[in-house]
């Protein structure tokens, strides 16, 4: 990553009770009222992480979500949105 990369930056915490057969999922769509289609954009294991999404310096709100999932289960319910915009 270049210094001054535009970039949102977070920290998730999962609260499985066994997080390490978990996945944590993120997704993202852009922060418009047309705009309703969720990409997954990460697929982490573990049951912490500190995600860095790098993103054109385009002024631009996104919204992220996040939940556990495991293969073979039903995944958890997605966290509430959260809206962020690039910042160097």
């Amino acid at each position: 990553m270049a210094i001054g990369q535009p970039r949102v930056e977070f920290d998730i915490l999962s609260t499985a009770s066994n997080k390490s057969i978990y996945t944590i999922n993120i997704s993202r769509k852009l922060s418009t009222a047309s705009t309703t289609t969720w990409k997954t954009i990460a697929n982490l294991a573990g049951q912490t992480t500190h995600y860095i999404d790098l993103l054109p310096n385009d002024g631009i709100s996104r919204d992220y979500r996040a939940r556990n999932a495991r293969v073979g289960y039903t995944a958890s319910a997605w966290t509430a949105t959260i809206s962020a915009q690039p910042a160097q």
